[in-house]
């Protein structure tokens, strides 16, 4: 029955009132082009002593062990902060190996000192995932490392589906926003004593602006309220000290369908990334 209802919403409804439907309850995008490549968008970091790696892998290796020797073209697109993209570069990846990338190296070289972000994008899909409605997407992990807090570095997995390239080289933005506004709720208690960094992301392809609320654990005493844009592509960060006897929630209010940022939590001795 539902599935007959789906078909005849499909065959009545115009595609351009489908597509803002499905961008309405999604979480992503699905891109037009059966020939594109997907990528998350990553937030890094190469301020001060901060560095980022990314740990690549030759996806469609893995997903054709037949064809593990072949070399194939992986290709990194970087973003400043405000979305405009400031360094492109591709190189090939051969067999199964994990290749360890440092982000940092590579940008400083192209006189680039500032934080953004980056997509990664494959080559090489394999036909069957073709044949399958399918696409080749990176959303592997990212490891942030700052040598005057530890030595070791912090890892976290991609959060979406965030950005295509289609067959022309033309970028599309996959994150979906909503007519009315929602809220996401952090899943961590913020506590102290700790340096809170949250990076945003804006997957979508205009600007939004985001309403970050921190609320007292303790009494539920909103202690404050800001507002940030974030450009397409971009990202911007949230930081608060927290002392140790304070304990707050975050309420982030947004027209995206998922405003989830990356968490940094650092103290003296250590740091830890998580999706919060």
């Amino acid at each position: 029955m539902m599935n007959s209802l789906k078909y005849v919403i499909k065959k009545s409804l115009p595609k351009s009132l489908l597509d803002k439907l499905s961008g309405m309850f999604s979480m992503t995008a699905m891109p037009k082009d059966p020939d594109a490549v997907i990528s998350d968008l990553f937030p890094f970091r190469i301020e001060q002593e901060w560095n980022t790696y990314f740990e690549l892998i030759n996806i469609p290796a893995i997903l054709d062990p037949n064809k593990g020797n072949h070399k194939n073209l992986v290709n990194f697109i970087f973003f400043d902060q405000n979305g405009k993209k400031s360094f492109e570069m591709s190189f090939a990846v051969e067999g199964i190996f994990r290749n360890t990338i440092s982000i940092k190296d590579i940008l400083v070289k192209e006189g680039i000192s500032a934080n953004g972000t980056f997509a990664c994008f494959h080559t090489g899909c394999p036909e069957w995932v073709k044949a399958n409605s399918g696409f080749l997407a990176e959303r592997g992990y990212s490891g942030y490392q700052n040598d005057q807090i530890s030595p070791t570095r912090s890892y976290v997995h991609g959060n979406l589906d965030a950005i295509a390239k289609d067959r022309n080289g033309w970028l599309l933005m996959l994150g979906t926003s909503h007519w009315k506004k929602r809220e996401y709720h952090l899943q961590h208690e913020l506590t102290g004593p700790a340096l809170y960094e949250l990076a945003f992301v804006n997957t979508s392809k205009s600007k939004q602006k985001l309403s970050i609320v921190s609320i007292s654990t303790i009494d539920q005493r909103v202690i404050s309220s800001e507002a940030i844009d974030v450009p397409s592509k971009g990202v911007r960060w949230w930081k608060r000290e927290i002392e140790s006897s304070c304990s707050l929630r975050i309420k982030i209010s947004s027209h995206l369908n998922l405003a989830r940022p990356v968490v940094f939590r650092s103290t003296q001795i250590s740091f830890d990334v998580f999706h919060g």
